[in-house]
C-alpha cells in the first residue's frame, strides 16, 4: 500500500510519500520539503508528525526542491529528533554574487545543514530533469526539472532552479512542484515529458500566481485533485485569486492545507 501526505506546514511545504509492503515489514518513505522547522513558524513539527501519524522513523529520501527557509529548514527538527535520513537530493542550482532571489544567509544555512547530515553518514546529490529511479517495483520517481544547465543562465533565479518531481504508480500519477517558476515548468513542457496522466498536481509555490502556468496546468488531467500548501495572509497575493482559478476550472477538486488542514490519500 501507499500513502501520499501533504502535510499542514502552514506558509511552506512538505509532502512524505509512505510506501509499506503488506507482505513482510519493508517500508519506504520519501519527502518532498519539510517546512519551516517547528521553531520558526511552521505549524507542524514534520519529523514528529513521521513519527507518530506516518509510523516510520526513518526517510529514505529527503528531496529539497530548493533553499528558501519555507521548504528545507525543518531539516534542524530532523536533526533534533534523530531521525535516519539515507539520502538527501538538492538541486543543480547555484547562487550567484547579488543573487536577489535567495539570500546569502539563507543559502548558507541551507548548506551548513546538509554538511550536518552528511557527517552522520547522509549520501547528497544533485538532481536534474529526466533523472529516474524505482521507488519501488511499482512506482517510478522522474525528475522533471529543471534542467541540467541552470546555472549557464545568467538571468536565473533560484525558482528556475527548483525541483519538480513526478511519481507514477498504478493508476495515480503525482507531480509536487515546490516553488517552480512558470518558466521552469515552460521548459518542462518544451522537454516533451508526458503530463496527460498526471490526476495528483501538489500546485506550485503555495498558490502564487507565479507557478500557476496555465499551459501546464492545462496539460494534466481535467479531472485531477489539485492540492495547494499555503496559509493566507503571510504574503501578498498568496494565493492568488487568478492563479486559485486557473486551478479550479482544470481541477475536479482543489485542497488547501489552510482550509482542510493535513491531506492524505491513499
Amino acid at each position: 500500500m501507499s500513502r501520499y501526505h501533504f502535510v499542514n506546514v502552514g506558509f511552506g511545504d512538505c509532502t512524505i510519500l509512505e510506501y509499506k509492503n503488506p507482505i513482510n515489514t519493508e517500508s519506504k518513505v520519501i519527502m518532498i520539503d519539510c517546512g519551516w522547522g517547528y521553531s520558526k513558524q511552521s505549524e507542524t513539527n514534520v519529523a514528529k508528525y513521521l513519527k507518530n501519524e506516518v509510523g516510520i522513523p526513518w526517510i529514505d529520501v529527503l528531496i529539497i526542491t530548493h533553499p528558501h527557509y519555507d521548504h528545507f529548514y525543518g531539516m534542524k527538527d530532523i536533526l533534533d529528533e534523530k531521525l535516519l535520513v539515507l539520502e538527501i537530493w538538492g538541486s543543480p542550482y547555484q547562487r550567484r554574487f547579488g543573487d536577489s532571489s535567495l539570500n546569502l544567509d539563507e543559502y548558507n544555512e541551507y548548506l551548513a545543514l546538509q554538511e550536518s547530515f552528511k557527517a552522520l553518514g547522509t549520501k547528497s546529490y544533485t538532481v536534474s530533469s529526466w533523472y529516474s529511479q524505482a521507488i519501488t517495483a511499482s512506482a517510478q520517481l522522474t525528475i522533471l526539472g529543471p534542467i541540467k544547465t541552470i546555472n549557464e543562465d545568467a538571468g536565473r533565479e533560484v525558482h528556475d532552479g527548483n525541483i519538480v518531481v513526478r511519481i507514477a504508480e498504478g493508476k495515480d500519477t503525482l507531480i509536487v512542484c515546490g516553488d517552480a517558476s512558470d518558466k521552469n515548468l515552460q521548459t518542462i513542457m518544451a522537454e516533451k515529458f508526458n503530463l496527460a496522466g498526471c490526476n495528483i498536481l501538489r500546485a506550485s509555490h503555495h498558490g502564487s500566481i507565479n507557478g500557476a502556468d496555465l499551459n501546464f496546468i492545462k496539460a494534466t488531467k481535467q479531472d485531477k485533485k489539485t492540492i495547494i500548501s499555503t496559509k493566507a495572509g503571510v504574503k501578498q497575493g498568496v494565493p492568488d485569486s487568478t492563479a486559485l482559478k486557473r486551478y479550479g476550472d482544470y481541477s475536479a477538486n482543489v485542497l488547501r492545507t489552510d482550509i482542510k488542514g493535513h491531506i492524505v490519500f491513499a
